[in-house]
């Protein structure tokens, strides 16, 4: 029983602790240590992934390793992120962008990379994005091929419970006033602590897996769902510029209530008032904080910064255009592989004029528009690299929407199609256009765990899409009963 159990739900668990860690422990360790963390982490579910498979109805446990093997050797999104694993790793390594003083020009100058031709970076900048590029690699492999469809809603309620447990710690640091977050609530898109809204991304995959669990009810889930919802929208609510916190709390909301339909169609009205009581309570855990352990400026700041016209005043918009200009013409001197990562704030106080001066921060570390930051640091090399793996994914996403219909048409759920799925199904489109929309006003492309941010969605929603059974797989289903 306890091995069923542990083959069953082990790894998929050790995939959300993978997927979540690094934005959990983010505010609070340095990139280097949490860059080693990660490394450890991703090694143990790379190991356990083609050791302890989760098995299918029949199926002999030496069969499933050959089938994962066989699956991930054969899959496109394998030979895609090994690209990206092998580009970040070259960006790691070619390394040494930073200032030196030239003695014939008596001047400061910017150092290029120890092979100016290909993806640098400045100092350690590019070790914390290899190490999530192999956490990415290790995550979509495991998502796809080594963990079932209930594995997967389990993999959805631990990632946030995970992800949850770092951003309500944080939140909790910020509001007892630690040096370090208290400083952090009070940012608009100009400050940007720009982890914020990878929270949110787990709040929308915690709030439409806990509906599967609950679906099925999974007493043990009830508490982690909670708690995940808590804490991931007390992160939302205490770092996330006002705007953007609320748009991932509409969001939530918006699952929330297309969950309880879905509820109602596959459980009882007690599933229903189950899953709502513990999914207000999550939302109203940090609304308390905020009433209670903000500084009344902060609370004032977070209230009037959800109107448009303090959010994106004439101070932030003259900032926005000048940044943008100088990331704009950073990318022009490096139009391929980019300055290399880290190596925006060397560039910018060479390429600003004295007028730029009287609206950027002395030492400017970012743009604030995304997309220019990162055709700037990392050219359209690394542009076309995250493009290519973003649409695979999403027309992987199609294809499985696509043959999910066709298949339930069968069953005679088309009919009822929307709710004949996993909500965690519908998750992917609404988290890429958010977090594509607010790249456009905030520096969102400069952290790495963007990039899980990215992936995860569609990867998890496609793999919760039904998918009709192949004649092998009926004929080992039906002689095992």
């Amino acid at each position: 029983m306890f091995q069923k159990f542990l083959s069953k739900y082990g790894l998929s668990t050790h995939l959300a602790l993978l997927a979540a860690i690094p934005l959990a422990l983010s505010p609070f360790l340095a990139a280097a240590t949490l860059a080693s963390v990660v490394f450890w982490l991703t090694a143990l579910a790379a190991v356990w992934l083609f050791v302890e498979p989760s098995v299918r109805v029949g199926e002999h446990l030496s069969l499933a390793r050959a089938r994962v093997r066989r699956a991930i050797f054969l899959d496109p999104f394998f030979w895609v992120l090994l690209f990206l694993v092998v580009f970040s790793a070259i960006r790691w390594l070619n390394s040494g962008i930073g200032l030196f003083y030239d003695v014939e020009q008596a001047a400061w100058l910017v150092k290029d990379a120890v092979w100016p031709v290909l993806p640098g970076a400045a100092g350690d900048a590019g070790l914390l994005p290899f190490a999530i590029s192999l956490v990415s690699l290790v995550l979509l492999c495991g998502i796809r091929h080594a963990i079932g469809l209930m594995a997967r809603a389990e993999f959805g309620v631990a990632g946030a419970f995970f992800a949850g447990l770092g951003g309500g710690a944080a939140a909790i640091c910020a509001g007892l006033g630690l040096k370090g977050y208290s400083e952090l609530m009070a940012t608009g898109f100009a400050e940007s602590p720009f982890w914020a809204s990878c929270f949110g991304v787990w709040l929308v995959i915690g709030v439409a897996s806990g509906a599967q669990a609950e679906a099925r009810r999974w007493v043990g889930a009830r508490l982690p769902f909670a708690l995940g919802v808590a804490g991931n929208a007390a992160a939302l609510i205490f770092f996330a510029p006002p705007l953007v916190a609320a748009a991932w709390l509409v969001l939530a909301a918006g699952v929330l209530l297309f969950c309880s339909f879905y509820l109602g169609r596959a459980g009882s009205t007690g599933a229903i008032a189950r899953y709502l009581a513990l999914a207000l309570f999550g939302f109203a855990l940090p609304v308390f904080l905020l009433m209670m352990a903000m500084p009344e400026p902060v609370r004032a700041f977070k209230l009037d910064g959800l109107s448009p016209a303090v959010a994106f005043n004439e101070g932030y918009k003259e900032t926005a255009e000048a940044l943008s200009r100088l990331a704009r013409a950073m990318w022009v001197r490096h139009p391929w592989t980019g300055a290399g990562l880290g190596a925006f704030g060397l560039h910018a106080q060479f390429l600003a004029e004295k007028s730029d001066w009287a609206v950027i921060p002395m030492q400017p570390q970012f743009s604030t528009n995304g997309y220019w930051m990162f055709l700037a640091e990392r050219g359209i090399v690394g542009c076309v690299v995250l493009a290519v793996v973003l649409g695979m994914l999403l027309v992987f996403w199609g294809l499985r929407l696509a043959r999910a219909f066709v298949f339930l048409r069968t069953q005679d759920d088309a009919d009822i199609f929307p709710f004949a799925v996993a909500p965690v199904a519908w998750t992917a489109p609404f988290c890429l256009l958010l977090l594509a929309a607010e790249a456009f006003a905030a520096p969102l492309f400069v952290t790495p765990f963007a990039l899980l941010a990215l992936v995860i969605p569609p990867a998890l929603s496609a793999a919760a899409f039904p998918k009709p059974k192949k004649a092998a797989e009926r004929k080992t289903s039906g002689s095992s009963t």
